[in-house]
């Protein structure tokens, strides 16, 4: 009797063997590697596109299911990107901060000047027709270079700026004109018929002080028209800037229009006072002046007889 040697009569592995020689025949052309018959990619792909393959679940499909797959997954690629390669920007990992070489070409791209001068504001006027000062084109440029403003953005922005700030300063000259007029109106109303003679009263104080038309209304936006005429008039009466415009009632207080009207013709009727005041007597002008303030207004700048 012959002895087991674990072979056929053909030499082929048998039992346990012929089963393992088999699932190394498998694991071999799975892996893309010569074996009974291959796979369709052998030596096609390197160990990477293998890798990637086998953790898609494509490495045992034929190869037109792997194609299908493929062109599937490249849609919908396409679909998450939504442009093409070209218009694609990559972000640095660092701030612009930090880097600020790596983000300059993409600013750039964004449509920011490379210098700050670039950045043009020509046209850009006030609704009186005057240009923007130097001073805030300037301004603007440096600021919208250190925030990467694209060019037209920059111009937009400094319009409606421009029309903001005309906005705010109408307002508020509009607020200040109702200011002004409900001021003026109390103190008419405070007055009475004594407003004209009180206001020249206390328009000589604050001549006596060498205050400007322009120093006297910074004054009046501090406290008030109607306040700051009032402390002039208490100034005037002390420095005795009143004394021209006094009433001879026994109420005192300065005169009403009649009364500066029955004065001045009085004043007239004396031939000694008119003789005075037509040969330039000071004191004789200054309460000529004085009466006729009272009847005419502030808006008498001289006076003739």
């Amino acid at each position: 009797m012959a002895e087991e040697t674990g072979e056929g009569t053909g030499g082929a592995p048998a039992g346990g063997d012929a089963a393992a020689a088999a699932a190394a025949a498998a694991a071999a052309a799975a892996a893309g590697a010569p074996g009974a018959g291959g796979v369709w990619y052998q030596g096609k792909v390197d160990a990477e596109m293998l890798g990637h393959m086998q953790n898609m679940g494509l490495h045992d499909k034929p190869a037109e299911d792997v194609a299908l797959a493929a062109l599937k997954a490249h849609r919908e690629a396409q679909k998450m990107i939504g442009v093409p390669a070209d218009r694609l920007l990559k972000l640095p990992t660092k701030s612009a901060a930090e880097a600020p070489d790596e983000w300059a070409p993409i600013f750039q791209r964004l449509g920011a000047p490379k210098d700050a001068a670039e950045y043009k504001f020509d046209g850009i006027q006030f609704k009186d027709g005057s240009d923007l000062e130097e001073g805030f084109v300037d301004f603007a440029r440096k600021t919208a270079s250190k925030l990467h403003m694209a060019a037209g953005d920059a111009r937009e922005f400094v319009s409606d700026l421009v029309k903001y700030m005309e906005g705010a300063e109408e307002s508020e000259t509009a607020e200040s004109t109702a200011a002004l007029s409900t001021a003026k109106a109390r103190l008419a109303s405070n007055w009475g018929d004594h407003f004209d003679a009180n206001k020249f009263v206390a328009s000589k104080a604050a001549e006596a002080f060498g205050l400007t038309a322009q120093e006297i209304a910074a004054l009046e936006g501090l406290v008030g028209y109607d306040r700051i005429m009032e402390g002039f008039r208490k100034f005037g009466t002390e420095m005795g800037e009143d004394i021209f415009v006094k009433g001879a009632g026994p109420s005192g207080g300065v005169m009403t229009k009649q009364q500066a009207e029955a004065k001045k013709a009085e004043l007239m009727a004396d031939p000694e006072w008119t003789k005075r005041y037509q040969g330039g007597g000071k004191k004789e002008l200054n309460e000529m002046m004085a009466l006729t303030h009272i009847i005419v207004g502030s808006g008498a700048s001289q006076v003739t007889v």
